[in-house]
């Protein structure tokens, strides 16, 4: 047994099997349960050490090779392998009372089992490829033959279609680079590949404007999870070229890059989600301005930056995937999630409109709520080295609370008399509840996500150290 086959062509294999049996009921228990093995998989089972299961000895190879390519997975990536596995599982539990299970669970595993082979493949080079093909699977999660417009999910497959050549040049220079002396120019060169190709991927300025058309198109619950698995596992695929190349994380215009982009993509994201009136297009815009609290969290300088990167994760799992859900029934409530549309719905969908408000505050970093403790010392480091720069952070902020403020207006304006009532199954209640208690849990005990902190320097060689 190795690795790689029991992360990667275990859940390909059971992907496949998933769609078979696509339209049978049980569904979401089964690719919940099976996720959450591979979690726990990841989280207790060594790697490369004689295990003992009665009289059956065996180990638990680090490497696997199919026509000479390697696919490695060491101790080290144990916690991320914990991490994705843990955020697809939460995902799945919660797909049938989202309405979307059919598709979510064997499209969204064979994704999230490239997004893993995209991050262990030797050379990598071919990490581009299977993201590629990644991008690819998601078009039948994220397409519906009832909506009639698909313009973001189209935006973003030309996207991710237009990074691989230039993911691809930059490793063949980076390569060159590192088979002898090679002059500056080359490495100019391979720098700009590199920046345009993750620029693409990470839908940095100005190429963000598919996230809120997506999430304007596309179903809520499907479209949360590639806001939050796709960004997570490119923007880790990034810091493993800063780790590999030493030039390249000492570069000095690394920081203002980072910082240009973060706050940018910050301050638009928040300021178009202040005046948007549709709930969908929020979530896109909330997005647009996560990536960029991710990139201006890189830029507070790498060793520091890294761990804040990954303790923003959790909460930000938890917070969008309640928006999703929440989205997902508020849509079955109305004919779309626009303002005029969804106006009242809190009267008669209470717990999902509550959700909905609450997972905005989280990632708007409200006291009292998971965001705020990480978001908190961000801002205060940022303050340290750029006044601009935290004056940057407090508008794009500002702009994702009042978003929040808007859309709690609107789901509660209705008549004086109107009857409140309880429309969510008792599924949906469970999951809304159990996602609301998590991220109070988690701004009133900020000391849960501190698994993380030791876990982060394995990551990486250099980085985080």
């Amino acid at each position: 047994m190795n690795a790689p086959l029991l992360w990667i062509g275990v859940p390909l294999a059971c992907a496949a099997l998933f769609w078979l049996r696509s339209r049978r009921r049980g569904l979401a228990f089964s690719g919940g349960a099976l996720t959450l093995l591979l979690t726990l998989a990841a989280l207790w089972l060594p790697l490369d050490v004689p295990l003992q299961a009665g009289s059956l000895a065996f180990r638990i190879q680090p490497e696997f090779q199919i026509l000479g390519r390697r696919f490695i997975l060491t101790s080290a990536d144990q916690f991320l392998l914990v991490l994705l596995y843990g955020a697809v599982s939460l995902w799945f539990w919660a797909a049938e009372a989202a309405g979307w299970a059919n598709r979510l669970i064997p499209y969204g595993l064979a994704f999230s089992a490239l997004c893993v082979a995209a991050l262990a493949v030797e050379p990598f080079l071919y990490a581009a490829l299977l993201f590629e093909i990644a991008a690819l699977l998601s078009v039948p999660l994220l397409v519906d033959e009832n909506t009639p417009r698909h313009r973001g999910v189209w935006r973003f497959l030309i996207l991710q279609t237009l990074a691989v050549p230039f993911i691809l040049l930059a490793g063949w220079l980076l390569s060159g680079l590192e088979a002898g002396p090679a002059g500056l120019q080359t490495a100019r060169q391979a720098t700009l590949a590199l920046a345009l190709g993750f620029a693409l991927l990470l839908a940095a300025f100005p190429f963000y404007h598919w996230l809120p058309m997506m999430a304007e198109e596309s179903h809520p619950y499907a479209v949360s999870f590639l806001f939050w698995i796709f960004p997570t596992v490119t923007t880790v695929f990034g810091l493993e070229f800063l780790d590999r190349y030493t030039w390249l994380r000492e570069a000095a215009q690394l920081t203002l890059a980072l910082r240009v982009s973060g706050l940018l993509l910050l301050v638009i994201g928040g300021t178009f989600a202040a005046f948007e009136r549709h709930l969908g297009r929020v979530l896109g815009f909330a997005m647009v301005a996560e990536n960029g609290l991710s990139l201006l969290t890189l830029s507070l300088g790498l060793k520091d930056g890294v761990v804040f990167f990954f303790l923003l994760l959790p909460p930000r799992l938890v917070a969008v995937a309640l928006w999703g859900l929440s989205l997902a029934l508020l849509q079955k409530a109305a004919p779309s999630l626009t303002f005029e549309a969804v106006k009242g719905k809190a009267r008669s969908w209470p717990l999902a409109a509550s959700g909905l408000v609450i997972a905005m505050l989280t990632l708007s970093g409200m006291p009292l709520l998971a965001m705020f403790p990480p978001r908190q010392a961000i801002w205060s480091m940022l303050a340290r080295q750029s006044s601009a720069a935290a004056i940057g952070f407090l508008a794009g902020t500002l702009g994702l609370v009042l978003a929040s403020m808007r859309s709690l207006a609107t789901l509660v304006a209705a008549p004086a008399d109107a009857r409140w009532e309880v429309s969510e199954s008792v599924p949906q209640r469970f999951f809304l509840a159990a996602a609301c208690l998590m991220l109070f849990a988690g701004g009133l005990f900020p000391r849960w996500v501190s698994w993380v902190l030791p876990r982060v320097p394995l990551l990486f060689e250099h980085l985080g150290r």
